[in-house]
């Protein structure tokens, strides 16, 4: 017993420590990223940005093909065979991921360079594509290899590159490179350039780090056809599973393009790349929780792996539900503020945007949970049937309520697909993300903040230094609540207390 508590917590600290070093560099991303597209947003046309946003949801389309499911495939099987202590394997999946990722990107790379005339005109009607799509077709080979070499670094529990590399090195470039135009009054296009030199950039450092860090086991000994056709084999549901969860994270902005204007493309975009903010502590969880999750599961913990989603699940509600209530109930004072006021129209696109992306973390890691169990084609299965009803859906709502229809759309097919996924999580081992411990308190809270709320609408009281006033009320209001429902469990209160511990060894080095 005291065995299985101790892995238990291991796991837990293991997964708190990589999240918090994930959500660091995910705020210094959040804040370049932002600053990159207020920029955008500001100095160039609603237009203007709405083509960026078009040509960037392509990309990451074409990417998600590139990747051949290996971005998920390659860390869940390090991790795995590392917990079979069957470390010869190892370097064979890491040279084999690298080899199929840069072929198939210089191919797909070269497909959408020549396809990109028929898709800006045939597809969206929007002749300004051209060129930035074929400048994102050389970046694409690129931002598809960093993405491997992060997973590879993932499957060995080495986060640090994902937050150094792809978090702050390049979303800073990317911002850094961005002035250039703006200070020059250069065309547009030039932050296409911007862009793809910050991708550049990043992957040459990267790829450097990496081969000293690992020189040993990049060679050509470690290339097996044998594992290589295994990885594929086990990836390969996961291209489909990829591709579809990219097709519906992106439909409603192509669709957009498709059915109405670069314009209302501009302006669905600044309400969703707010919504983000309140579903990256999850996309964070799992870069972390995925191969530690499946280093347990190929050691036959099985209870260790349903215990642990259940506590993240709690720990990713109790970190976001305040920052829903504050997006949800002041959406367009925040969207005013950071994209001005043309863009106050979507308010209630950010507010739809937002319930889907907080019941999404309350279903927890339920995908990851899945893929750690070996359960890939489900997941593709459940992505199929979620993708046609999300095109379904934005094919009826965006022609009649526009930009609103496209988010309805959207956060239904969020909330499906969880829901398909918690389903069979609870057929397969009974495992599910809810609880007393979540729900009371979460109750409690949402009644309290739309209480304050109220008052201080008829006070007519919501000047914007106040946001952040009322969001740190929220947090502490959560705590103290689920202090009192007594919510915490006693290995959440060992990982706080190591916690804690930290804090005041760091805090006595600086005295």
């Amino acid at each position: 017993m005291d065995d299985k508590k101790n892995i238990l917590d291991m796991s837990l600290k293991s997964v708190a420590k990589g999240t918090t070093l994930v959500l660091i560099g995910f705020f210094v991303y959040s804040f370049f990223f932002l600053i990159s597209k207020l920029l955008i947003a500001r100095f160039w046309t609603q237009s203007d940005f709405g083509v960026f946003s078009l040509a960037f949801s392509i990309l990451n389309i074409f990417v998600a093909v590139t990747l051949l499911g290996l971005d998920r495939g390659v860390a869940r099987n390090i991790a795995f065979y590392q917990g079979k202590k069957n470390y010869e394997v190892v370097p064979r999946i890491l040279v084999s991921s690298l080899l199929l990722s840069m072929t198939s990107s210089v191919l797909v790379g070269i497909l959408l360079f020549f396809s990109s005339d028929l898709l800006a005109s045939r597809v969206f009607n929007e002749p300004g594509l051209v060129v930035p799509l074929k400048i994102f077709s050389v970046s694409l080979p690129f931002f598809t290899l960093i993405q491997i070499m992060v997973s590879v670094l993932r499957g060995f529990n080495n986060i640090k590159p994902l937050v150094y590399f792809q978090y702050i090195l390049q979303s800073g470039l990317f911002t850094f490179f961005i002035l250039y135009p703006i200070f020059f009054k250069s065309p547009f296009i030039y932050v296409f350039y911007a862009f793809t030199a910050s991708l550049t950039v990043t992957f040459i450092l990267l790829f450097l780090y990496m081969f000293i860090r690992y020189r040993g086991m990049i060679t050509r000994r470690s290339f097996s056809m044998v594992t290589t056709k295994n990885i594929l084999f086990f990836s390969l549901p996961l291209v489909g599973t990829a591709f579809l969860q990219k097709i519906i994270r992106w439909t409603d902005i192509l669709m957009l393009g498709g059915l109405k204007t670069a314009v209302e493309v501009g302006l669905y975009n600044s309400a969703r790349s707010i919504s983000m903010f309140i579903s990256f502590p999850l996309s964070a969880m799992l870069l972390t929780y995925t191969p530690i999750l499946s280093g347990l599961f190929g050691a036959g913990r099985i209870n260790e792996t349903r215990r642990s989603y259940v506590v993240l699940t709690k720990w990713l509600c109790f970190s976001t539900l305040p920052f829903f209530l504050v997006i949800f109930l002041f959406p367009e004072q925040i969207i005013v503020f950071l994209y001005g006021k043309p863009y106050g129209v979507a308010a209630n696109v950010l507010r739809i945007l937002s319930v889907g992306a907080i019941l999404n973390n309350f279903s927890g890691p339920n995908g990851a949970t899945l893929i750690a169990m070996g359960k890939p084609r489900f997941i593709m299965y459940a992505s199929t049937a979620t993708f046609f009803i999300n095109l379904a859906g934005n094919f009826v709502l965006i022609p009649i309520y526009g930009i609103e229809g496209a988010a309805v759309s959207s956060a239904f097919a969020m909330v499906l697909i969880n829901v398909l996924k918690c389903y069979k999580l609870y057929r397969l081992n009974g495992t599910h993300p809810l609880n007393v411990k979540i729900i009371k308190p979460s109750i409690f809270l949402i009644l309290i903040a739309f209480l304050l709320h109220d008052i201080i609408d008829f006070l007519g009281f919501t000047p914007i230094w106040f946001i952040p006033v009322f969001l740190t009320l929220l947090y502490t209001l959560f705590f103290l609540v689920a202090a009192a429902t007594k919510s915490l469990d006693d290995e959440e209160l060992r990982v706080l207390k190591n916690i804690k511990m930290r804090i005041k060894k760091i805090s006595g080095f600086f005295h």
